[in-house]
C-alpha cells in the first residue's frame, strides 16, 4: 500500500498537480500580493516581486530571519499591501515564481520600492522593472 502511494504522488507530481494544500494556499497568497503591488506590471516585473517575497523566505539576511514562510514574509508588519484578488494570470506567475523562475536569477532581491522614490536606502541596487526598482545582494555561487 506504501508503494501504491507513492507511485501515486509522484504522478501527481509529474502532472503538475498540487498534493500539499499548504503550497496552494501559499501560492494563492503570493497571487493575491502580486495584484496588490503590481497587478498592472509585466510578467517580468511581476516575477520579480514574487522573486523578492521568496528570496526573503530563504535569507540569512538578520532582517528576515523570522519569516521562513510565504504567509510570514506576506504578513510582517508595515511590508507589503494587503493582498487582493486571486486571479488565474497571477496564480500562474506565482507558481512559476515558487517552482524557480527569476527576474534576477544572479541576484537575491530583499526589497523594492515604486521608482518615484530617489533616495538611496539600500546599498545594492539591482535594477529597475516598470514601476519599481529592487535592491539586495549578489546571489551566493555554490561551486
Amino acid at each position: 500500500m506504501k508503494n501504491a502511494i507513492t507511485v501515486l504522488c509522484f504522478i501527481l507530481i509529474l502532472a503538475g498537480l498540487s498534493i500539499s494544500p499548504t503550497a496552494e494556499s501559499e501560492a494563492e497568497l503570493l497571487a493575491r500580493l502580486l495584484y496588490a503591488e503590481c497587478r498592472g506590471e509585466s510578467d517580468e516585473g511581476r516575477l520579480a516581486v514574487a522573486q523578492c517575497v521568496l528570496d526573503r523566505v530563504s535569507t540569512d539576511h538578520r532582517d528576515f530571519r523570522r519569516q521562513d514562510t510565504i504567509r510570514k514574509v506576506i504578513t510582517a508588519k508595515n511590508q507589503f499591501a494587503k493582498p487582493g484578488e486571486l486571479t488565474d494570470e497571477l496564480l500562474d506567475v506565482a507558481k512559476r515564481a515558487i517552482a524557480g523562475e527569476r527576474a534576477f536569477p544572479d541576484h537575491e532581491v530583499l526589497f523594492f520600492r515604486a521608482t518615484k522614490s530617489t533616495d538611496d536606502w539600500w546599498d545594492k541596487y539591482i535594477g529597475h522593472i516598470g514601476r519599481h526598482a529592487f535592491f539586495g545582494r549578489e546571489r551566493i555561487k555554490n561551486d
